[in-house]
């Protein structure tokens, strides 16, 4: 119920301070759907990204979450997550151990290193991602989400789970942090594309 809530909210905003049809999500994914993502991904994904899944499976490409991207849907995370498994089983992206894959500077406890298979890109913009983390640290919380630049990897924890990024982005969006620019059709903080 909470989720809904929080979708609920960031629809209307988004209804009430962009244009019309800017933000939509698709129809939820069926149980079936879901179930056979975890087996295919050999993980099960926390509660409440399974259940924003059954109430929203990704959203159309008017279903930006920010500047982080379009909302994947289940076909499209898989896609994407078989496409890097195979990459980085080849040896061409993200290979463990490489310096080339080294990340940087990482703020919030995130396991330095750049890609691997328990880790899910759940928006996408030109290999910008919002990820889901399956395989935190210790410190960190399983199904985290944080932001991943395709240039330098892991780079901020944004919330300690998908229900509370989705809580704390209704209120940031009712509490006038972020504003439609028009010009680049994008929700953004004030300023950002100045």
């Amino acid at each position: 119920m909470a989720l809904a809530n929080a979708w609920n909210r960031i629809v209307a905003w988004h209804e009430a301070n962009t244009r019309p049809g800017k933000f939509r999500l698709n129809p939820g994914a069926s149980p079936a759907a879901v179930a056979a993502f975890e087996q295919a991904i050999g993980a099960k994904l926390p509660n409440d990204f399974r259940e924003s899944l059954l109430l929203h499976d990704g959203g159309s490409e008017y279903g930006w979450i920010l500047w982080y991207g379009e909302l994947l849907s289940i076909d499209a995370m898989l896609k994407q997550w078989t496409m890097y498994r195979d990459w980085q089983a080849s040896g061409e992206y993200a290979a463990p151990g490489s310096t080339d894959w080294a990340t940087e500077s990482i703020e919030g406890p995130i396991k330095p290193i750049f890609w691997n298979v328990k880790r899910l890109f759940i928006t996408n913009n030109s290999g910008n991602h919002l990820t889901l983390d399956l395989d935190p640290p210790q410190e960190g919380n399983h199904g985290q989400v944080f932001y991943h630049s395709h240039e330098v990897g892991s780079e901020k924890l944004l919330a300690p789970s998908w229900a509370a990024f989705l809580d704390q982005l209704a209120d940031d969006l009712e509490a006038g942090k972020y504003i439609y620019v028009a010009a680049e059709d994008v929700v953004a903080l004030p300023g950002m594309y100045d």
